[in-house]
């Protein structure tokens, strides 16, 4: 789809994508067309398309005229493999981010990690969430570059679902005090990532962006895996 693209299709296809990974539906969930058309407020036909778009990029799987599309299993090597591709594209960005950054940026990213740690005892799951996406969303934002920022988005969406919506339940046998200090190691990362960034350092910010995701990425998969 060209980055350009503004027809209703591809309004469409982000909203649908949100939609199929916001954690209402469970893996192996089937997608009935005429009700996912009927919650967007839209007709079949865009809903469709971007379903099989969504099916050719392995987002969902099946699409036979028998069982349909359906939300998809992730495998231990589809773990891998999207904490891998994240890693890449996102250091990209902190790399990115760290030349072209500027203070409206700088001040978004420092709200948001702000936030974070003011919410930090008195937290909610969703909140804290929000806030993650909200910072990997505006990191990549601050790239300035358009295709980057545009696959970040969808690859976002992605990875919350995985890394954070299915292994929620595992996540929330564990204490306060663990949950505590695993939320305080994540914006501890995020304000280091963001000091690198205020100070142009591109090489050393896109090296702890890609630390910082293989750390999150395996305690995440471990949670997942474990559900």
């Amino acid at each position: 789809m060209p980055l350009s693209e503004t027809s209703e299709e591809s309004t469409v296809y982000d909203r649908l994508l949100k939609l199929v990974f916001s954690g209402d539906r469970p893996p192996g969930k089937r997608l009935i067309e005429r009700e996912l058309a009927k919650e967007l407020g839209v007709s079949r036909i865009p809903v469709r398309e971007s379903i099989r778009e969504m099916l050719a990029q392995g987002l969902l799987v099946g699409g036979d005229k028998w069982k349909g599309a359906c939300t998809r299993f992730y495998t231990p090597d589809e773990i891998r493999q999207l904490s891998e591709y994240r890693q890449i594209l996102e250091g990209g960005a902190a790399r990115l981010a760290a030349r072209h950054a500027n203070r409206a940026d700088l001040t978004r990213l420092e709200k948001i990690c702000q936030q974070a740690l003011d919410n930090m005892r008195d937290f909610s799951w969703t909140l804290q969430d929000r806030l993650d996406h909200h910072f990997h969303d505006t990191l990549a934002a601050a790239s300035r570059n358009e295709r980057l920022i545009h696959t970040m988005q969808h690859l976002l969406t992605e990875s919350y679902y995985v890394f954070y919506v299915l292994p929620s339940s595992s996540l929330k046998l564990k204490s306060p005090d663990e949950i505590t200090a695993h939320l305080e190691r994540v914006w501890e990362d995020h304000r280091s990532i963001l000091d690198l960034i205020r100070n142009a350092d591109a090489k050393n910010a896109e090296r702890l962006a890609i630390a910082h995701l293989q750390v999150t990425g395996r305690q995440s998969a471990r949670d997942l895996l474990d559900t």
